[in-house]
């Protein structure tokens, strides 16, 4: 009966490539996958130099930000249209790329940007945490814990420079559990990196409460 529940469903509403429309299981056709950006790593790491982070030892992007195209349709879809299966399925991309990175040791704690309070009823989930549940589908040993939470609420920053980022993140964040952290080596989830400022912000936070390392991984660098 399930099996049969799941084809009708599939049937009714089939899950389509962000791209093309064309019927897929994953959130882009092979054909799609191909046609996508994947940003340079040498310059991942700039984006950060301007914050006072002790040390950035580790930038993932999985693809280049296309405003108007295949990445941005996956980036609203993910946050606007109530999709967090979306965001498992691209979490186990970004996964087999950024966890490749660590070839003898993974990080001991794998965390998502959280979201406020508000944000939260008002979306009903974190597409960050909907991330760290794909990596974790591809690797059972990443560790999640809710170290982390985000005291107060902010208004979208898409109107604001990276010095006004800095200025409306770099107090947000908040460690709720300080004894995991100390001595820890991290890797922060995102979707997007634009300015750093959100994974700064966070990292600092980690940094003060005695993290030896803060790594970032997400979906889409925009440049």
């Amino acid at each position: 009966m399930k099996t049969f529940i799941n084809a009708l469903k599939n049937w009714v509403a089939p899950n389509l490539c962000f791209g093309c429309n064309v019927q897929t299981e994953a959130p882009l056709c092979s054909c799609c996958l191909q046609k996508l950006d994947r940003p340079s790593s040498e310059a991942l790491p700039n984006v950060f130099q301007n914050y006072p982070l002790p040390k950035v030892s580790r930038v993932y992007a999985l693809w280049n930000f296309d405003k108007g195209g295949i990445i941005q349709k996956i980036q609203h879809g993910l946050k606007y249209k109530n999709l967090p299966v979306v965001g498992k399925q691209l979490g186990a991309w970004l996964g087999l790329g950024c966890l490749s990175q660590y070839k003898h040791k993974l990080p001991d704690y794998v965390l998502p940007i959280p979201l406020s309070p508000l944000r939260f009823i008002e979306r009903g989930y974190n597409q960050a945490e909907c991330l760290v549940d794909g990596i974790k589908s591809v690797e059972a040993m990443v560790q999640f814990a809710p170290l982390m939470e985000r005291k107060t609420h902010t208004e979208t920053q898409t109107k604001l420079n990276q010095q006004g980022r800095w200025e409306n993140m770099k107090s947000v964040f908040t460690i709720n559990q300080p004894d995991k952290i100390i001595g820890k080596h991290i890797l922060l989830v995102d979707d997007v990196l634009t300015t750093g400022a959100t994974l700064a912000a966070a990292a600092m936070c980690l940094y003060e409460a005695g993290a030896a390392q803060v790594d970032f991984a997400v979906l889409a660098y925009v440049h």
